[in-house]
């Protein structure tokens, strides 16, 4: 706790910083992938299931993260909103040929687009997917009922925007509990610096433990959905199961 109050440290825990927890999280892991890694060279055995969050919870440099997320949730909207002041905030953006002002993407409301990280760890790309939904969600208010623009603003006020970003358009999943408690709580501190008066009651986060349909797991699973009904999909679990 100390060493993470060191006063060289202030900036690190600063509104705009959330993925310092994040980065904690990677060092407070550090042991056991250390550790992981070299049984796997010393042993040549193979990495044990209870070794994944710990060797899988490296995560991505945050310029990296804007490269990517600037060149798919912000190209979809610049596409689709050609007038967006969004554009010149976007420093990793990939500049196109010249299209002849030619739209790609269908306009849609910011409500109903929605990001998807797989392997969220502590939502690194979702931290800064997040910023760019606030200001998709300013500008569809500002310039609602204009051509080329939804009819209706997407929330009735800029208060509502960051509860809605999480209920709505950050969805999230990892195998790792303990990195989707603190993609949660990344979130919610983001969601706080933009409005400390959110109520946040809903997220699209969630923990993945994957285990095979084998055996029993199966015939449990085809009751639970009630599957045995219906008989070609049980054939089509055991095939693929084999």
């Amino acid at each position: 706790i100390d060493m993470l109050n060191a006063e060289e440290l202030t900036e690190a825990w600063q509104p705009g910083n959330e993925e310092t927890i994040g980065w904690v999280y990677q060092g407070f892991n550090s042991e056991e992938l250390e550790q992981a890694f070299r049984e796997v060279r010393v042993s040549k055995k193979k990495f044990e299931a209870k070794d994944i969050p710990a060797v899988t919870q490296l995560f991505t440099p945050r310029w990296i993260v804007r490269f990517l997320v600037e060149n798919t949730l912000g190209r979809m909207w610049v596409d689709m909103h050609p007038d967006s002041q969004l554009a010149s905030r976007l420093e990793y953006l990939v500049p196109l040929k010249d299209e002849g002002g030619k739209r790609k993407d269908e306009i849609k409301s910011v409500r109903e687009i929605k990001l998807l990280d797989p392997a969220c760890g502590t939502m690194h790309f979702g931290l800064v997917a997040f910023d760019l939904f606030v200001e998709m969600y300013k500008e569809e208010i500002a310039h609602a009922g204009e051509p080329s623009w939804p009819e209706s603003p997407p929330v009735e006020s800029e208060e509502e925007i960051p509860a809605t970003v999480i209920a709505r358009n950050i969805h999230g999943i990892d195998i790792d509990l303990r990195a989707v408690q603190l993609s949660a709580l990344t979130l919610f501190l983001k969601a706080k610096t933009v409005n400390p008066d959110a109520n946040l009651t809903e997220s699209r986060l969630a923990c993945t433990d994957i285990h095979m349909l084998d055996g029993d797991r199966l015939g449990q699973f085809l009751e639970q959905t009630d599957l045995k009904s219906r008989p070609i999909y049980g054939r089509v679990l055991k095939a693929l199961q084999g």
